[in-house]
């Protein structure tokens, strides 16, 4: 738990771990367990890049995700990047939550005072609810048609429930944090410890904990206006004030006597080890202790995990939403009863998210990864790790020896299986983007499923079989699928709509240095061509090669 935030498990990449930064989506699953008695949660959990040059690694996570979690930073707010990632989330039906970062910087950088703490973080919110309000806009003129006279649609009474479409905190879709130094809270974590230390009820605090309410501390009620300046605000004075103090009496002051005394308040036990900090004198690092207490009274675990179960759709649930948008605009696109009749039965388990082992299987690859082969649960690189054949010194090409240290790779696919369960062995069809069921003898290939792993991060598990609802890796792909595919145990299957990638904005010409190491370039632009989705690789009738990223 020390290591949360500084271990960065889900970043394989030695790159990744040497910039400080994601550059390619990576997968694990977890279990998690509200109670002893109740049956646990599986979320599958995928971390992608936040910045704008990995783009196209943020569309295939998308595709395969029911619920987001969008990270925006409480200082610099609303990017650039956070409009493609919301607008990318809103056309795949993807229900999104937000976590507003850095809390800390607000405190010991801009050092502002917590009112003004408040009215940062307020700006935030309604910079990221306004692009929420366009794209809801945008589809209203789509949906209802050009004829819609726009000085007449009223925007502040949508169609739409909008507690799924703004981020608002006491809904409880948004997360405060400061994920460096792993501590986070939702409101509902302060309106459940305020309701039992001063009697009050927990909805009203839910309620009042943020926004244009205010706090009478003589007739300790709430109140909806200031009085003139009077009355604190409730966010403020019940949950900002008490962040800044212990930041106070931690950091600056370094009162020993000061943090026993909000250990006291809190309930917290004291770090034996991080309180040592007060015998080290000018020594000791104090961020260490503040580290630890902060973790014990908001761990953002639990913040985070409890958003996810509570605001973020289950795959049955969400593929209701999703899959009229990702699949059956081309279902429909029937005209023999044949088809329709099986489409039909397709519609209907994939509407279902239905796990049962006569369903149809249906799953979409959105990219693929290099690992090595007989690889199981050591690391694995989840970016485009290229194994090209060796160039001898004399100019000859040979393929790597079996006994180099560096292992031969094979492609594993990255998917979410949306309908049936998929078993090893099984044969399926991989179905190319102009595949139609109509000319059934067109653009499939037949795979024969060799491996199926369940992803954890750094490894890779084996498994036999994987239902409806998961994310997971597939082998034995090398041969079959190029970029992304739909792949499905019914030929009368329609593969699902292509993941839209950011267009190319670099091109470059490429050869090798030594002529004869030719057949070695062209192995390797094949593999780069087919692990990287946003890398398009062509021959010029010149033959030259070129590679646009």
């Amino acid at each position: 738990a020390n290591l949360a935030g500084n271990i960065r498990y889900l970043d394989n990449r030695k790159d990744e771990q040497e910039r400080l930064i994601t550059m390619k989506s990576s997968n694990i699953s977890l279990l998690f367990r509200t109670s002893k008695e109740e049956e646990p949660y599986l979320v599958n959990l995928i971390d992608s890049p936040g910045h704008v040059d990995f783009g196209g690694e943020v569309s295939s996570a998308v595709r395969l995700s029911d619920g987001a979690i969008v990270v925006v930073d409480a200082v610099e707010g609303v990017c650039n990047q956070t409009h493609t990632v919301l607008r990318q989330a809103w056309d795949d039906k993807v229900k999104p939550c937000l976590v507003i970062n850095k809390i800390d910087r607000l405190i010991t950088e801009l050092q502002l005072e917590p009112e003004e703490a408040y009215l940062q973080l307020n700006r935030t919110l309604e910079s990221v609810n306004v692009i929420m309000a366009t794209l809801f806009a945008e589809e209203t003129l789509r949906t209802k048609g050009s004829t819609v006279d726009t000085s007449k649609l009223d925007f502040t009474e949508e169609e739409l429930d909008d507690s799924d479409l703004f981020f608002s905190p006491e809904r409880g879709n948004v997360v405060f944090a400061c994920a460096k130094f792993g501590w986070g809270f939702r409101i509902q974590h302060f309106a459940e410890m305020y309701a039992k230390r001063l009697n009050m009820n927990k909805k009203v605090l839910n309620k009042t904990l943020w926004g244009e309410y205010f706090f009478n501390p003589k007739e300790k009620s709430i109140k909806s206006n200031s009085n003139g300046g009077k009355y604190p605000r409730m966010f403020v004075q019940f949950i900002l004030k008490n962040i800044w103090h212990v930041y106070k009496v931690i950091l600056e002051e370094r009162s020993k006597e000061g943090t026993e005394k909000v250990l006291k308040v809190l309930g917290l036990k004291p770090p034996v080890r991080e309180m040592r900090v007060f015998e080290q004198g000018d020594r000791g690092n104090p961020q260490t202790l503040l580290t630890s207490i902060c973790r014990q009274w908001l761990p953002l675990s639990s913040a985070i995990i409890h958003m996810c179960i509570e605001k973020l759709p289950s795959p049955a649930e969400a593929q209701k939403n999703r899959i009229p948008k990702l699949f059956c605009s081309r279902l429909s696109e029937t005209s023999s009863e044949e088809l329709s009749s099986q489409t039909k039965t397709i519609e209907q388990s994939l509407m279902e998210c239905n796990t049962s082992s006569d369903a149809p299987v249906v799953l979409f690859v959105s990219k693929v990864f290099a690992a090595p082969v007989g690889h199981s649960s050591g690391n694995i690189d989840s970016g485009p790790r290229i194994a090209m054949p060796q160039a001898k010194a004399s100019g000859e090409v040979s393929e790597p020896e079996k006994d180099q240290e560096t292992p031969s790779e094979r492609f594993i696919g990255f998917g979410r299986i949306f309908s049936g369960t998929l078993r090893k062995g099984q044969k399926v069809y991989v179905l190319g983007p102009k595949y139609n069921p109509h000319y059934p003898d067109k653009h499939f290939s037949v795979l024969d499923v060799e491996d199926i792993y369940v992803l954890m991060g750094r490894g890779l598990e084996p498994i036999e079989e994987i239902p409806a609802g998961n994310v997971f890796g597939l082998g034995g792909i090398d041969s079959h699928i190029l970029k992304t595919a739909t792949v499905s145990s019914e030929p009368l299957c329609f593969p699902m709509l292509s993941v839209q990638f950011s267009q190319p904005i670099v091109r470059v010409a490429v050869e090798p240095r030594n002529p004869t190491e030719m057949p070695v370039l062209i192995e390797g632009l094949k593999k780069l061509n087919q692990a990287d989705a946003s890398v398009e690789i062509y021959v010029q009738e010149s033959g030259e090669h070129v590679i646009n990223a």
